[in-house]
């Protein structure tokens, strides 16, 4: 059971707190989350429409404070435009032209997760990725949503998704290859959440942070070298176990490119996908 703890907590950190709860829910326990909050409750159902295989339910609790829930609700409760967006053309285009002219949002290997791909990565037909963006449907959760619903698009064929779930599932592959040894970002919420920063650190801690590009391990290392005054050393121990603990610093040595070359060739061969295909995937995700 969680009470509004997305409250003070930027995009990252909400990210990271809802994906958290999904993976608790997908072990088979049920999550509660409560609030009064609309922005939080818009947050919950974009994530949730990233995770077609979790049951999601929003349930208006009644009590004094109905009245507005009502009013909040009735914020969301709009009908949705059913009208096609207004979606750049792919005439004249090649596959790889279209994808650079939708200038997509880049994929983060560290901290996204594949229902946060863009179509563009995914889909090489032109016409079969206008056709989904036309209808809003931006991302690899949204479509894995869309066709869960049953939902039909001319060209959405059996083959067409299993291509994208054979390139997705050597995304996962090659993620968790690429994650080995190599610290997550991190933000302030996480630095108040392992109580090692107390209030006088917290403003210093977290601009060295922001200088470390949000990377952990960088921040210790800059804590152990006394860049932060009088910040004691058993609070930076502290601190540090409790990153490897949540998975943000990953004691394991980083693969070589050599050893990491070998394990995606050996994903590869259990997907249905080509060299050609897979490498031309891979590398417009990571580029």
């Amino acid at each position: 059971m969680a009470d509004e703890v997305l409250a003070n907590s930027d995009d990252l950190r909400a990210t990271q707190i809802i994906e958290a709860l999904i993976e608790i829910s997908k072990e088979g326990r049920q999550v509660f989350y409560f609030t009064a909050q609309t922005d939080e409750l818009k947050k919950w159902q974009e994530h949730l429409a990233g995770h077609p295989e979790i049951d999601g339910e929003i349930i208006v609790l009644k009590g004094q404070a109905n009245e507005q829930l009502d009013y909040n609700l009735g914020e969301l409760s709009e009908v949705p435009s059913l009208q096609f967006a207004d979606v750049l053309s792919p005439k004249g285009y090649s596959n790889e032209e279209y994808h650079k002219r939708l200038n997509p949002p880049q994929y983060h290997l560290l901290k996204h997760t594949p229902e946060q791909l863009y179509l563009s990565y995914l889909i090489e037909d032109n016409e079969l990725l206008h056709a989904c963006l036309q209808r809003g449907i931006q991302y690899y959760g949204q479509l894995k949503s869309f066709v869960k619903h049953q939902g039909e698009i001319e060209g959405l064929n059996e083959s067409a998704l299993g291509v994208i779930a054979n390139k997705v599932e050597l995304l996962k592959s090659y993620q968790k290859l690429y994650q080995q040894g190599r610290p997550k970002p991190i933000d302030r919420e996480v630095l108040r959440d392992s109580g090692s920063v107390s209030g006088k650190f917290i403003d210093v801690v977290d601009a060295k942070l922001k200088e470390s590009d949000h990377n952990p391990q960088q921040l210790i290392e800059a804590l152990r070298a006394r860049e932060v005054s009088g910040f004691i050393r058993y609070k930076i121990d502290e601190l540090e176990a409790y990153l490897f603990e949540h998975n943000y610093l990953d004691g394991n040595e980083r693969l070589t490119p050599e050893e990491l070359n070998i394990q995606i060739q050996a994903a590869l061969s259990k997907v249905e996908l080509t060299d050609v295909e897979a490498d031309r995937f891979l590398r417009r995700v990571v580029e």
